[in-house]
């Protein structure tokens, strides 16, 4: 017994030599005396990542798919993967209507934006349930960025939407570059306090943008890095001192004094607001967790509750034509001078006439310098979303970050040909994605479907008309909520000043000046 114990212990020993040996041969460079092709291969390796098809790599989804064996039955994986990808797309639309808003965009551009990037990425891709497309933050970020670019945004959409096409084919150029040379991991040197104060105050700021659509202001409201009537708005506190400075003016319409905040609009918006509040919440208390997912009524429950942003634009549009055309302005009466002034997206194109090469109308070299921090933003809330799903489903040996930094590249590469602006992965579009049961990537694809079937129907598009940019503000509202987090920051507290410190700078510098100073000023003080 002894013997064998020995024996055990010896070939123990061995195997322990032996994989120290391929360990020592994998990481440390080759001696001095080998081959100059020998050191060009192993630098090669560690120094550069080669792209490759999780579609088709193995384990590939497709090829499972196609060859199998499949970890569930065909046609069952396919169903999933259907309903999955329905519900994200009726959440997608309502939002992607709403981001582009943020970003200084027609409402169409939302769209666009998860049509080419996301079929890229659903091939290029190692995180199976990642939904990538218009996010928030990185629609505010590409809002101020457009908003310096192009002060006459408002009046000139083509000149931002080329402009965002040109920041979105930086941001795919940065990303491939750092991929090819195996940057993917560089997002640990970010600290998480950091990143939750940005996110924290990125959005913040977002709600700070949205109060011109949600009161329903009558004056221009200036964007940050705006100039308006000569004067520069670069900061946020800039904006925030000259909404004060005009909340109580009045202004003449028809010989009618009439308050510069719109009754209707805040009712529209403030009406839908609060229900979608209230939905946001009890999924917040009622937790997915695996036994629930196989009840069909919290199924239900969570298909439904997912569709009130699209039920929100539905009412919202519905009374904002009733009071437009039920208005009479020439009566001067001040009810229907208020319901002719509210602010909807009236004509929105149809069809899939989107591809354009991007036109270099501005400097390269100013749009990459801006461009930097999108680039990180976007590929660090995309890589945390992926990590932690992946996580969640065991998949994180399919997961490679510098292939992950490939896939968001090509995504916003093939944005700015076809009419976009810069993509991510979203963290509640993703969730929702795994939580509805997806198997594979093939519910992102049939996202894009349902998303290109309403930009190519007339009768659709048409029916935006009539769509209220408060209600659009409401939805934002709504969905900015799981973006604050105080509990990080009380966390913080409790258990060390320093990242409390680090977190708290950064959220008030972003909210204060704006996203670059914010993510700068938190990097600096992490160091």
């Amino acid at each position: 017994m002894l013997d064998a114990a020995r024996t055990g212990i010896e070939d123990l020993k061995i195997s322990a030599i032996e994989l120290a040996e391929e360990i020592k041969e994998e990481c440390l460079p080759p001696p001095m005396t080998d081959s100059t092709m020998k050191k060009i291969k192993y630098f090669a390796k560690r120094w550069t990542h080669i792209p490759y098809l999780p579609a088709f790599h193995r384990p590939g989804w497709l090829l499972r798919y196609l060859v199998g064996p499949y970890d569930v039955p065909w046609l069952e994986g396919v169903v999933s993967d259907f309903m999955a990808g329905l519900t994200v797309a009726l959440t997608l639309i309502p939002q992607g209507l709403s981001y582009a808003g943020l970003a200084n965009l027609p409402a169409i551009n939302g769209l666009y934006a998860a049509i080419l990037p996301s079929a890229t990425y659903t091939f290029f891709g190692s995180s199976m349930p990642l939904a990538v497309g218009p996010v928030a933050v990185v629609s505010l970020m590409t809002g101020e960025m457009i908003a310096e670019l192009v002060p006459d945004f408002a009046t000139d959409p083509q000149a931002a939407v080329d402009c965002a096409a040109q920041i979105a084919l930086c941001c795919g150029i940065i990303l491939s570059i750092m991929a090819v040379l195996n940057m993917g991991d560089f997002i640990r040197y970010i600290s998480f306090p950091v990143m939750s104060g940005f996110t924290s105050g990125a959005a913040c700021g977002i709600g700070l943008s949205q109060l011109k659509s949600a009161l329903g202001f009558l004056i221009k409201i200036p964007q940050t890095g705006q100039t308006l009537d000569g004067v520069k708005y670069e900061y946020n506190y800039e904006v925030m001192r000259y909404i004060n400075e005009h909340w109580y003016d009045t202004i003449k319409v028809s010989g009618v004094e009439l308050d510069v905040k719109n009754p209707y609009a805040a009712k529209i918006c403030f009406g839908l607001y609060i229900p979608l509040l209230l939905v946001v919440l009890l999924k917040t208390w009622i937790k997915t967790t695996p036994e629930r997912k196989k009840n069909i009524f919290f199924r239900l429950w969570l298909f439904v509750s997912n569709l009130f942003p699209f039920f929100a634009i539905l009412i919202g549009c519905r009374v904002a034509k009733d009071l437009i055309l039920g208005a009479h302005p020439e009566t001067h009466e001040e009810d229907d001078l208020y319901a002719s002034k509210i602010e909807i997206l009236k004509d929105v194109p149809s069809g899939l006439d989107i591809l354009r090469a991007p036109p270099l109308n501005f400097s390269m070299g100013e749009i990459f310098q801006k461009s930097i921090a999108i680039t990180l933003i976007a590929y660090m809330e995309s890589w945390s979303v992926a990590r932690k799903l992946a996580d969640i489903r065991g998949e994180l040996p399919l997961l490679n970050a510098s292939q992950e930094m490939w896939a968001n590249g090509c995504a916003n590469l093939l944005g700015s040909v076809s009419s976009a602006y810069p993509v991510s992965g979203s963290f509640s579009r993703s969730s929702l994605n795994h939580n509805s049961g997806a198997k594979t990537p093939l519910s992102k694809i049939t996202t894009m479907l349902i998303v290109v079937v309403v930009v190519t129907s007339s009768k659709i598009t048409d029916s935006m008309y009539y769509i209220p940019k408060a209600a659009l503000a409401a939805i934002i509202f709504a969905s900015i909520y799981g973006l604050i987090s105080f509990e990080d920051l009380w966390e913080a507290w409790k258990h060390s000043k320093k990242d409390f410190i680090t977190m708290l700078t950064t959220w008030i510098m972003t909210l204060t000046f704006d996203t670059e100073i914010g993510l700068g000023t938190g990097i600096g003080c992490s160091i």
